[in-house]
């Protein structure tokens, strides 16, 4: 499979974990200002996306699940740096756990129209306590887990490490009408405009199931 080609101004973030003996991850971009971060900086970014995830979403997390390290990697080139922090925290929510599937869905509104949907993420959090119904998440835990997401990306967003700004979390479009764009598009996203479904997400590749 040919290497994405080069996306300039933009770092991908992954927070990875566990939860029992699957593995699980959090897939993001954030655009950046100035010259491709140095080392310093993409390490700075991935230790502090990495706290503000830890310090915001654990709560939310059942006590199966850890969260254990942050990767941040330069889009800008085969070369660029990469940034890593690790620092395990374990989930605190006590409520019985759900099936490894289960997830709350995180949309994000963008200006191109596209089939597929728009921009979005699984997070990896909820209990059987937070459930209304079995599709549905109270309205309560709702508010949590966007005031969650919303103190997480507040903490990265518009900071400097080490001369690099990290502007602000955005999309990158590798495709187009089913062939590979020669110039990946990006699409920043407004800061703070999300919406955190109420029913309930499922992510199927976490059970591993074949068929």
């Amino acid at each position: 499979m040919p290497a994405l080609p080069d996306v300039p101004n933009v770092v991908r973030v992954q927070v990875l974990g566990t939860s029992s003996e699957l593995s699980w991850a959090n897939v993001m971009h954030w655009q950046y200002t100035g010259a491709p971060p140095n080392s310093a900086s993409v390490n700075d970014f991935a230790a502090a996306f990495l706290t503000a995830f830890a310090g915001n979403v654990a709560s939310l997390m059942d006590t199966a699940t850890t969260i254990e390290e942050c990767i941040v990697t330069d889009l800008s080139s085969p070369s660029s740096n990469v940034g890593h922090s690790s620092a395990a925290t374990a989930g605190t929510n006590g409520g019985g756990i759900l099936p490894a599937n289960v997830a709350v869905l995180i949309t994000y509104p963008i200006a191109l129209r596209y089939r597929g949907g728009h921009p979005r993420q699984y997070l990896f959090v909820g209990t059987s306590g937070e459930l209304e119904d079995q599709s549905t998440w109270t309205t309560a835990f709702i508010t949590s887990v966007s005031d969650a997401w919303a103190a997480v990306i507040a903490s990265v967003t518009g900071h400097t490490f080490d001369g690099t700004a990290y502007t602000g979390q955005c999309a990158v479009s590798y495709r187009t009408a089913g062939a590979p764009r020669v110039t990946p598009v990006v699409l920043p996203f407004i800061s703070g405009d999300f919406t955190a479904e109420t029913r309930c997400a499922s992510q199927r590749r976490r059970m591993r199931r074949r068929t």
